[in-house]
């Protein structure tokens, strides 16, 4: 996650002016003009990334506290990491709402 950061910070901040104009007066042509460069669409991807990375982490060590066998947790964290928020979704719809007794095993 350090080295996302690194290189997310060192394609974010040298352009931050021309990214807060953007972001400040967002209009669909200023955001493509943004994408459609190398270093925007890399920017946009680390972000994605960071996002599905702490998602799936998330998934992962919630399924395991709440007792969630693994072939849901499989199933949450493949649509996490494919499709981001889909997958987060998926897990807090279908999770336990109590923590599992630490004592008891899960599959």
């Amino acid at each position: 996650m350090v080295g996302i950061g690194l290189v997310y910070a060192s394609l974010v901040l040298p352009n931050v002016g021309a990214i807060l104009e953007t972001l400040l007066s967002p209009t669909l042509a200023a955001i493509s003009t943004s994408l459609a460069t190398p270093e925007g669409s890399l920017a946009v991807w680390l972000h994605v990334l960071a996002f599905d990375l702490l998602a799936g982490r998330f998934i992962w060590l919630d399924g395991l506290s709440r007792g969630v066998g693994a072939p849901l947790r499989i199933a949450s964290l493949t649509l996490a990491l494919m499709f981001g928020p889909i997958g987060l979704l998926l897990h807090l719809a279908l999770r336990p709402r109590g923590v599992q007794d630490p004592s008891q095993p899960v599959s």
